[in-house]
């Protein structure tokens, strides 16, 4: 069952923001501050609450009676984290979308800088996102990070080589997409590591562009999903507690993924081929070594 805000009326905005959440009271109201605090106004927030037990419901019907532009829908159990961030894709509205994280921060100019740009960017450009600075529990800066994934090449291939070559943290994935062109995509997977299968889909529809100024803050936290489920079966019930009875080769499963959507993904049969052959060169010495 899913307790379901009333859909809201009037003009559609431009951005539309999907936040999922399980239990995050801890961050959530920070976070939920430094998006309504936007430079950039014409956006809808979609908060998808997977069941929580802490006081994440109260903290957001506070903010969605206060702000119209928030709309808040609470699933009667967890369904995992894969599901619920294809959920708020699901309910977007807007020609162009943002997932937000209930523990990292953005710039206020954030919004207002992405939109700029794919305004102006060629089509096939689907994702633009601004550097990244990570920060501790308290909000500190740790260190700036360079995720290195401006992938502008031409081909699927050539733009598949830099991601396999670059890919560390799914930074970028908080950036500013196209939802039209990430829909093409099979969004989140149910199984460890499923980012990279994304980021794979996603330059295989098109180009990534990456925003000089550091706009983005990531919260590094004893409470976020890598280090509070540091096994990989653990891991794997975040996406999925449905995984909790599942064994399997998390690396063999992700090269299996990889390979389907170099054929899920409309393109060229050569480009296919070369996409297949730049799997295999470039993934045995990263990852099977």
């Amino acid at each position: 069952m899913t307790d379901i805000a009333q859909e809201p009326a009037g003009r559609i905005p431009r951005v539309s923001i999907g936040m999922p959440v399980y239990n995050g009271e801890r961050y959530l109201a920070e976070s939920l501050d430094a998006i309504v605090g936007q430079t950039y106004e014409d956006f809808e927030i979609i908060i998808s609450d997977n069941g929580s037990t802490d006081r994440t419901r109260e903290i957001c019907e506070r903010y969605a009676s206060q702000d119209d532009r928030i709309r808040y829908v609470r699933q009667s159990e967890n369904r995992g984290g894969s599901w619920n961030f294809n959920e708020v894709t699901r309910l977007a509205r807007a020609s162009y979308f943002k997932w937000a994280a209930d523990d990292d921060l953005i710039e206020p100019t954030f919004l207002e800088t992405c939109v700029g740009v794919l305004d102006h960017a060629p089509p096939d450009v689907i994702l633009c996102y601004p550097k990244t600075t990570l920060i501790d529990a308290e909000g500190d800066s740790i260190s700036d990070y360079e995720d290195n994934l401006d992938i502008r090449e031409r081909t699927p291939a050539e733009r598949y080589r830099t991601l396999l070559r670059n890919y560390e943290l799914s930074n970028a994935i908080f950036g500013l997409f196209r939802t039209d062109s990430l829909r093409r995509t099979r969004l989140e997977g149910t199984y460890n590591s499923a980012d990279v299968v994304l980021f794979s889909e996603i330059v295989f529809v098109g180009q990534i562009w990456e925003i000089p100024d550091r706009l983005f803050k990531r919260r590094w936290h004893d409470g976020m999903s890598v280090l509070a489920n540091p096994t990989n079966q653990g891991i794997a019930q975040w996406f999925d507690p449905k995984n909790a009875s599942v064994r399997f080769m998390p690396r063999t499963r992700l090269f299996a993924e990889n390979i389907r959507s170099i054929f899920v993904i409309r393109m060229p049969l050569w480009q296919r081929a070369r996409c297949l052959w730049t799997l295999f060169a470039e993934w045995g010495p990263r990852y099977w070594r």
